[in-house]
């Protein structure tokens, strides 16, 4: 086998000085090695194309798992926030019913203790005289039906003082409203 010496410093040389008007500003091969180049780069090329794709696709695989963890954080927080937001509705509404409880029971107690202190109180005259009248002068009627009336003997009168002869008072309600007048004037 012959070995073959090349010199490949103005190869490289030629290789950097001539710039072909490609998009990747890869330099354009001697004449000389210009189809071998040509696969070559095309290989590179290619190499550098589906490199410069898998990085991009791993690059835009990681931003699409970092937006779907920030989506699900942030629905993790919005569920958190309806919780929260849910217990805080839960927790006014019973305060909103111990409040109506508590206003209950506190109206109750005032009501309570108006009825003890109307029972306690001193009656005035008026209240005096209305209770006279309501509840002694008018359930006082005379049965005139004996059917209905008490049966047994009539209390004897003998060694008793009584009246012989009862006149009527016609003038009494005239009196009677002077008088009450004349009372209350002083109270």
């Amino acid at each position: 086998m012959e070995s073959c010496q090349v010199n490949a410093a103005p190869l490289l040389a030629e290789c950097q000085n001539s710039v072909d008007g490609d998009d990747n500003n890869i330099p354009s091969p001697p004449s000389r090695f210009k189809p071998h180049y040509w696969v070559f780069n095309s290989i590179t090329n290619l190499t550098l194309r589906i490199s410069w794709q898998e990085s991009d696709a791993a690059r835009l695989e990681q931003q699409l798992q970092n937006a779907l963890q920030l989506v699900k954080e942030a629905e993790k927080r919005a569920d958190e926030e309806r919780r929260r937001t849910d217990e805080e509705h839960v927790c006014a509404k019973e305060e909103r019913g111990r409040t109506k409880e508590a206003e209950k029971r506190a109206d109750e107690e005032q009501r309570n203790r108006q009825e003890a202190e109307s029972k306690i109180r001193f009656t005035t005259f008026e209240e005096y005289i209305y209770a006279c009248h309501t509840l002694l002068s008018r359930p006082l009627n005379i049965q005139t039906d004996k059917s209905l009336s008490t049966q047994g003997s009539i209390t004897s009168i003998n060694n008793k003082r009584c009246p012989n002869l009862l006149k009527p008072w016609t003038d009494f309600p005239v009196v009677q409203q002077q008088l009450f007048e004349k009372f209350t004037g002083l109270l």
